[in-house]
């Protein structure tokens, strides 16, 4: 987009709170930055725009950009980045974003946004045409609505650096979602994926001064709680808040662990209990013949490798870890530690009935990378000592 050579660019002056919430001031007054016109914009036709923010309430900018926009029939991601210090007229903003809206796929707010309009829920929205409203609400997670229902899920706990750019960092996962997998795929089945994966990259923009958003390799285990054990050779990083997996295992500066790909159940190396592999329809007995419901949130219709791998761990000690579980198998417990030894790593799961009375059995589950940097052996070992206590000794060995 050109500018005058006369005016200057507009700013955006950012101030923090003691939280790291962000304000912003904005100079718009001689500035040739909204100043542009429609054949000033790009010939090509991209797969889907991300549109917002001043630019779309700015004349005589955002006319010209309404008419380019509507003429590439293409999915649009809008998100109003609601700004009243810039409009403070409600009517008109509600004016300036339902236009928008009217030609948009998705469309992205916050909870703040929301409160400011005076909008009573998202039902307007789909009114006008919107596929997917998606509703950011801080340290809280995100809210995804379809015609169908509602999608959430949780925020990140993570120390705030600030805010700068947390929301632009969901519509950029949003459109990254949406490109990967088409609208149809996004409203549906990979909602929630797409949705846990923002809420991931939005909380590591908050781990950073300024708008720095979260690149494709963290993404995922590096914005939980990591707890790193060194042992020279190997090195492990836990990630407490994702079952306690193994995040990381450098031996001799090779990775041997698959990272974060976007799904829960295919990456790191992680505990399953208090059950392994799949149940059928989610559904388990006690010894009396009665039945018990499952999650099957993870690989739906049917429970799949247990509580422990996205769920967070308490710290006990160093490399040592425990959890309690839910209904059904409330009042069972159970622990895991990790040991570095001479060229290998001992990984052992304890698992404490107490009060609860459903069958168990236990599993490791560790992701490879396909190619390695080199040659490796890996020698593993299963040892049971009584069968409340399981865990393997892994070796490894460079060849």
């Amino acid at each position: 987009m050109r500018s005058s050579l006369t005016l200057p660019t507009a700013l955006a002056v950012v101030s923090l709170d003691n939280d790291g919430s962000a304000s912003y001031e904005f100079r718009l007054e001689g500035t040739a930055t909204f100043d542009f016109r429609k054949d000033w914009l790009s010939k090509d036709r991209p797969e889907v725009l991300h549109v917002g923010t001043l630019a779309t309430i700015i004349e005589p900018g955002a006319s010209e950009l309404f008419e380019w926009a509507r003429a590439l029939d293409v999915p649009v991601v809008f998100d109003p980045n609601v700004r009243p210090s810039v409009l403070p007229d409600r009517e008109k903003y509600r004016d300036a974003i339902e236009k928008w809206a009217r030609i948009a796929s998705v469309v992205k707010l916050s909870d703040e946004d929301l409160a400011w309009l005076g909008y009573k829920g998202v039902d307007r929205f789909f009114e006008l045409g919107a596929k997917l409203v998606v509703v950011t609400r801080g340290a809280n997670g995100i809210d995804g609505y379809t015609k169908e229902g509602l999608v959430s899920v949780p925020g990140v706990a993570v120390d705030v650096v600030d805010t700068v750019g947390a929301g632009d960092t969901v519509g950029a996962v949003l459109v990254e979602g949406l490109v990967k997998y088409g609208l149809e795929q996004l409203v549906s089945e990979r909602l929630f994926e797409v949705l846990n994966r923002a809420a991931k990259a939005a909380a590591i923009t908050c781990t950073r001064a300024g708008a720095k958003a979260a690149n494709q390799g963290r993404i995922g285990a590096p914005v939980s709680i990591l707890h790193n054990l060194d042992g020279g050779e190997i090195s492990l990083a836990i990630d407490i808040d994702q079952g306690a997996r193994i995040a990381s295992l450098s031996f001799r500066g090779m990775e041997c662990v698959v990272p974060f790909r976007g799904q829960t159940l295919t990456w790191g190396w992680y505990a399953m209990a208090p059950w392994a592999g799949r149940v059928r329809d989610g559904l388990i007995k006690d010894a009396s013949g009665k039945s018990f419901q499952l999650p099957t949130n993870l690989a739906p219709p049917h429970a799949i490798h247990g509580f422990t791998l996205n769920n967070p761990w308490e710290e006990l000690g160093n490399g040592y870890f425990g959890i309690d579980f839910p209904e059904p198998y409330r009042g069972a417990r159970l622990e895991q530690r990790f040991e570095i030894l001479d060229n290998a790593l001992r990984w052992s799961l304890e698992y404490e009935t107490g009060s609860c009375e459903l069958p168990f059995w236990m599993g490791f589950h560790p992701w490879f990378p396909r190619e390695l940097e080199r040659v490796v052996q890996l020698r593993l070992i299963l040892r049971r000592a009584r069968c409340l206590n399981a865990g393997p000794t892994i070796s490894l060995l460079e060849s």
